[in-house]
């Protein structure tokens, strides 16, 4: 395999590998939430999927997909605060 392409079947077991740890996170969230710890998840937009593209090891995306968290996680935040009348948050930097 030369540069960025990817082997066959690339799609799927990136869908399956993005399960996985999706799968793995909200087991956490759960134990800790269970734990009485307060438990925030944060996950990517299909902006932010379109952004990392299929192959998660190509590194030339990096930049375009930290600008479109930062910008998807924000304007949710943002759109989260409103709707419970908070106006002292100061955003994400």
């Amino acid at each position: 395999m030369r540069g960025r392409e990817v082997p066959e079947g690339g799609p799927r077991l990136d869908r399956r590998l993005r399960q996985r740890m999706a799968q793995r996170a909200l087991w956490e969230a759960a134990r800790l939430a269970a734990s009485g710890t307060s438990v925030r998840v944060f996950a990517p937009t299909g902006e932010d999927l379109a952004a990392m593209g299929t192959n998660l090891f190509d590194a030339s995306r990096r930049g375009t997909v930290f600008a479109t968290a930062v910008r998807t996680t924000t304007s949710l935040l943002t759109s989260e605060d409103q709707r419970a009348g908070r106006r002292d948050v100061t955003g994400v930097a």
